[in-house]
């Protein structure tokens, strides 16, 4: 009659145990790392002909698609801006410490038949904003510049990221606003056409995260003068369930 294991120890056929004895425990630290979070934010803007200046443009604080705002300045680097800016023309609050990880996208012209040669401008910054009125600097952290020829009508280019040398240098800390601006030249006496895009930009966490879980496990039994269940470095077969 066969031999029935209902133990769930090892037996040899005649019934005695293959080993029997001091099971030892030791402690393991199971350490995972969790690669930086990515938070991916789409824009998008129009511009109209019917704000003739050569200031940057920011979004309508009630239609956020349309940058009708003149800024009352060509935005630079560095220097401090209205603190209202955050609020009113934000496309996105930095939810934890990151760099613009990538860019891309694409713009067109339209109603341009006969417009003459025009360059636009498509800035990206970073804004801190407090309570009060006190004005904050504005940082850079992206800009392309697109040249649509005299009478390009529906003309596609991109919007890409990789043109920026500067891009994911720079980090954004928490709570910052992250603030789009669009302008135009060569036609800003007169503006003539308009312009569409939609780009995505995806923010990398600066931070990795981790996490530390520790469990035991059998290292060695002993029995009949032998060894047996070695683990010295335990996997996923052998951790616990």
């Amino acid at each position: 009659m066969a031999i029935q294991n209902l133990t769930g120890r090892n037996v040899r056929a005649n019934g005695t145990h293959l080993n029997s004895g001091l099971g030892t425990m030791a402690d393991f630290n199971l350490v995972t790392a969790v690669e930086n979070k990515e938070l991916s934010h789409n824009c998008r803007f129009g511009v109209d002909n019917r704000t003739a200046t050569t200031n940057d443009l920011l979004s309508n604080p009630i239609q956020n698609a349309y940058f009708t705002q003149n800024s009352g300045a060509v935005i630079t680097n560095a220097v401090s801006y209205s603190n209202s800016w955050g609020a009113a023309h934000s496309q996105f609050i930095a939810p934890y410490d990151c760099s613009l990880k990538s860019v891309n996208g694409y713009v067109r012209s339209l109603d341009r038949l006969k417009c003459p040669e025009v360059s636009l401008v498509l800035s990206v910054w970073m804004k801190e904003t407090n309570s009060g009125t006190t004005s904050t600097p504005v940082n850079l952290i992206f800009r392309q510049t697109f040249v649509f020829a005299a009478s390009s009508d529906d003309y596609v280019l991109p919007i890409d990221g990789t043109t920026y040398a500067d891009l994911g240098t720079t980090d954004i800390t928490s709570k910052k606003a992250i603030i789009v601006s669009v302008r135009r030249s060569g036609d800003e006496g007169e503006p003539c056409g308009q312009f569409q895009g939609s780009f995505n930009m995806v923010f990398k966490s600066n931070n990795s995260q981790t996490t530390s879980d520790d469990f035991k496990l059998n290292t060695i039994s002993v029995g009949n003068n032998r060894y047996d269940n070695t683990v010295s470095n335990p996997n996923k077969f052998n951790l616990p369930k």
